[in-house]
């Protein structure tokens, strides 16, 4: 496949169908969001940007961590991280936020709190899942409307990927292989497709795309089939579970069965 001048990403060479990937461990990938209270600008400049980077990349060292993605917007941070460790998340995220908390209300020379949280963490399951973040972290500038062109957004780590700036123990964590180049140009392919495509969409017809011959009623009687379907509603359109099971024509216990069951798992 060639370059395509209408999408937002850099293209080096053709896509190829990636190999059978490894499975996840458990608990050792994670997305990490924070937001400035009140939705305040807490990021609004490049020197509040590069402080906050700057203070990330100083305390993964003392905790392991991997920082495999990021993107800080003007009033939020997102990142993709590898930890063997979940309890050095939180000793490292605690740091970061005070260093940059104090460094903040010093600049502005206001008092009080900077975020409108802790932070908020999420593990991640499953490699599709991985990928969607990946890819979602990266698009936070042109779904906000302030780039056109991924590799024009200077603090994000799209481009460390494309020009190969990345450690090779963080390409292997995300990737399991070297050789990425293509699997990645194809992961960001398909989130802007999908995209395109989010206009003409709504939680009502998501159902419908995973007819594939079968009936609802099938689909609904195939836990691990319906099971997907509620996740994608829940992560696309951030609606509750009862607006959730009303929009699918099933109870909500049924949700909760799914839960109990392991077949959704908690944020």
């Amino acid at each position: 496949m060639g370059t395509d001048s209408n999408f937002p990403f850099l293209l080096k060479g053709g896509v190829k169908i990636p190999r059978k990937e490894r499975t996840l461990h458990i608990s050792s990938y994670y997305h990490i969001m924070i937001q400035g209270i009140n939705k305040l600008n807490i990021f609004k400049t490049n020197i509040e940007k590069n402080t906050y980077l700057k203070y990330l990349n100083e305390e993964k060292k003392k905790y392991d961590i991997k920082i495999l993605a990021y993107v800080i917007m003007d009033n939020h941070m997102h990142l993709l991280i590898y930890d063997e460790k979940e309890k050095n998340v939180s000793k490292w995220m605690q740091i970061v936020n005070t260093k940059y908390a104090k460094f903040y209300n010093k600049e502005h020379d206001r008092v009080g709190y900077v975020y409108r949280d802790r932070f908020k963490s999420k593990p991640i399951w499953d490699r599709t899942y991985l990928y969607n973040v990946l890819a979602y972290i990266h698009f936070n500038p042109i779904e906000a409307g302030i780039s056109k062109e991924l590799s024009q957004y200077t603090f994000s780590s799209y481009n460390d990927y494309v020009y190969n700036r990345k450690s090779r123990e963080e390409v292997i964590l995300l990737f399991s292989n070297e050789d990425y180049q293509s699997l990645y140009n194809l992961i960001h392919e398909k989130y802007y497709k999908k995209m395109l495509l989010k206009s003409n969409r709504s939680p009502e017809n998501i159902l419908q795309n995973y007819l594939d011959g079968k009936t609802v009623k099938e689909i609904k009687r195939n836990k691990e089939l319906i099971a997907k379907i509620v996740i994608e509603i829940k992560r696309e359109y951030n609606l509750r579970e009862y607006q959730i099971a009303k929009i699918l024509s099933i109870g909500k216990n049924r949700i909760n069965q799914l839960k109990r069951e392991g077949f959704i798992k908690e944020d």
